[in-house]
């Protein structure tokens, strides 16, 4: 019957198991609802949602948008969004709040503001578009952690965009039930098991003791005739005793009470010689019981541990607690192992108070001493270690990603190679601004007088990258690139006025071949637009630029301290020494008024600075009839259009200089590159 209830008990218990598994899987019930967002108040051109919108964490990172005919989905940082958006009307998207049952429902609200925008699809501030048509399932993916992300929905900036979006919610599952088949199924087959061991010890008893049994009744057949040869030993003694007495009394007279004595004593000993052999004599049969019974102990001592442990090993299997039993173990240890430390420093203590003098410290005992008795020495430690402390309330990080800066830089140099090809400076106004078109204007102009006036293609392979980290606009770039036909790369400077403006190139100035500009990425943060002006660095931009721009015509300026050697700034210097040389009655000068600037503070504390001039170089005869040579042919020829004069003549140039400052009163700055172009020629007649 035991073995049968160990069967019954087992069965039910693996099928309570079984069951409660498959509700938690297969068997498990649909608990996902499909939630829609009510139509917003009014319609708008931008749809705006942020990133509260979807909940990882729940595994809920996909919706869709329900939509008809086209339209474009942008993605970008919430603030970028926010900035272009501006004063537009928008619906705006930030939440889709769980009721916990399965339900919810979408935060949807609408925003008055201009119903007509600009259309958002070429803008840079998008780190990813998407044009498509109909639903669409969107997945969440953000670039990366850096700032809050969002998307845009719109068309063409005036009709309306898309606004309605369903999600699934999956509500929380009961798993009450299923846990109690789980642990109520592992119950029943432990009692299964235990049952089954009590069974086979059952029946293993009951065999030992009816081996007893049989062993009690040979043992008793065994005894009786033991018993009778000891009656007869006994007798026989007291005979030859009494017949010994006598012999002694008729022999010896006087020693009759000795030999009483000594009869009476050797009856005795035969009694006891006799209750002795009665005493000693043990059957077989005894033997063996005794054997069978400590082996039974043993025998049930075995079942018993055998069944502990096979009851224990299936309960540490299926009981979700072990762990967790084992991992509190794990963590009163070191509560353990400090406990000697505060015993110890408990007896020093002690010892102190009654006056006696506390012993020697060891060095690392010392050691952890002054660490705790030092403010703030662990958190230094920390720190140097690597472990992470307070996390800053802001991280910085750049504007742009890897992917917007080389959209970016394809996009001007794709405006510039059409512009440079057709020679129209007006073709470039979309991408390129300020000194950077003044000088292509110039270039394109003085081309046609002279083919060595061709200017540079821009290059697209970035090879560093300081971009700006504020938020605030007017942001910029500065960007080392170097195109495939060009043999050194250039330094470019891109600016971007306002959200609903493009990144613009400002300033394009071929690099010196033996410069070193400050290995940066993309996406490095800590780089910040200052003023000229300031006192950044060691020397303030703008007075930089203006004092290392005489240096370079003059090698003898004092500012050339301050300026790193090299073969290009050399090379600059001598010719403007063989200018001079070749014109000995002419006094030559320069002026040069600074044009605009602008300065970029480094994660370090340097500065780029970026400064261009409307320089003028000043040709005076130093007698009458001495004259000026401008080539029998050439630029300055057509600009002046003469070879000589006797007058007083003005070499007119735009320049443009690119400085590394450092922030180390030691060292010096760094001529990044420098660029010359002239503009025309005046005669003073």
């Amino acid at each position: 019957m035991r073995f049968i209830s160990s069967i019954i008990a087992f069965v039910l218990g693996l099928a309570a198991l079984g069951t409660g598994i498959g509700q938690l899987t297969a068997w498990a019930p649909e608990t996902s609802t499909v939630v829609e967002s009510e139509e917003a108040e009014g319609e708008a051109p931008l749809t705006v949602i942020t990133e509260d919108v979807v909940d990882p964490e729940s595994d809920r990172d996909t919706f869709t948008i329900e939509a008809e005919g086209e339209y474009t989905v942008a993605l970008a940082r919430l603030h970028d969004i926010e900035s272009w958006v501006d004063g537009a009307a928008h619906v705006r998207v930030d939440d889709v709040v769980e009721d916990g049952e399965g339900g919810g429902s979408w935060d949807v609200e609408y925003l008055e503001g201009e119903t007509e925008v600009p259309n958002p699809s070429d803008s840079d501030m998008w780190v990813a578009t998407e044009t498509t048509e109909g639903p669409m399932d969107y997945q969440w993916a953000a670039p990366d952690q850096s700032g809050e992300w969002a998307l845009m929905l719109f068309r063409d900036g005036g009709e309306p965009a898309p606004a309605q979006f369903t999600t699934e919610i999956t509500a929380e599952e009961d798993t009450a039930l299923p846990v109690i088949l789980i642990v109520l199924g592992a119950l029943g087959i432990l009692l299964g098991i235990v049952l089954f061991y009590w069974a086979l010890a059952a029946r293993r008893a009951q065999r030992e003791e009816q081996g007893e049994e049989t062993a009690e009744h040979e043992g008793a057949a065994q005894e009786e005739p033991a018993q009778v040869d000891a009656a007869q030993t006994s007798e026989q003694a007291a005979v030859a005793g009494a017949a010994a007495g006598a012999a002694t009394g008729a022999a010896a007279a006087g020693s009759e009470q000795e030999s009483e004595e000594d009869a009476a004593e050797d009856a005795s000993e035969a009694e006891e010689t006799s209750a002795e052999d009665e005493t000693t004599v043990i059957p077989a049969a005894a033997e063996e019981d005794d054997v069978n019974g400590e082996g039974e102990d043993d025998q049930r001592g075995g079942w018993k541990r055998s069944s502990v442990a096979t009851a224990a090993a299936v309960a540490i299997a299926l009981s979700p607690s072990a762990l967790t039993t084992a991992q509190d173990e794990a963590d009163e240890q070191p509560q353990q192992e400090q406990q000697p430390e505060q015993d110890d420093a408990a007896q020093q203590d002690a010892a102190e108070d009654e006056g006696e003098e506390p012993a020697q410290q060891e060095p690392a005992q010392q050691d952890d001493q002054d660490a705790e008795e030092t403010p703030g020495a662990e958190e230094e430690i920390s720190e140097e270690d690597g472990t992470p402390g307070e996390d800053p309330e802001t991280q910085e990080y750049s504007v742009l990603v890897d992917s917007q800066l080389e959209r970016i830089l394809e996009d001007i140099a794709g405006v510039v190679a059409e512009g440079d090809e057709a020679g129209d400076a007006e073709l470039l106004e979309d991408r390129v601004d300020g000194n950077a078109l003044d000088v292509r204007e110039l270039s394109y102009r003085n081309s046609e007088i002279s083919d060595n006036a061709e200017p540079e293609p821009i290059g697209t392979e970035v090879l560093s990258a300081a971009v700006t980290s504020e938020q605030d606009f007017p942001r910029q770039a500065i960007v080392i690139t170097q195109h495939e036909d060009a043999e050194l790369p250039q330094v470019l400077m891109l600016e971007q006025e306002s959200p609903r403006e493009n990144y613009k190139l400002t300033q394009a100035v071929t690099m010196d071949p033996s410069a070193e500009f400050p290995g940066l990425s993309t996406e490095d943060g800590g780089v910040g637009a200052v003023s000229p002006s300031s006192e950044t660095a060691r020397f303030p931009a703008d007075l930089a630029v203006e004092r290392t721009a005489v240096f370079l015509n003059s090698a003898d300026y004092y500012f050339g301290m301050h300026v790193q050697e090299s073969a290009y700034i050399e090379d600059l210097q001598s010719y403007q020494q063989e200018v001079r040389d070749s014109a000995p009655d002419v006094t030559v000068s320069y002026t040069r008024p600074l044009n605009d600037a602008a300065a970029l503070r480094l994660p370090d504390g340097s500065v780029l600075a970026v400064g261009s001039f409307d320089a003028t170089e000043q040709l005076r005869p130093d007698e009458e009839g001495a004259a000026i040579n401008f080539g029998e042919e050439g630029l300055l020829n057509e600009l002046a259009g003469t070879s000589s004069t006797t007058d007083d003549a003005d070499i007119l140039s735009r320049e443009s200089l690119i400085l590394h400052i450092p922030a180390e009163e030691d060292e010096q700055i760094t001529v990044l590159g420098v660029d010359y172009i002239v503009s025309d020629v005046n005669i003073h007649e």
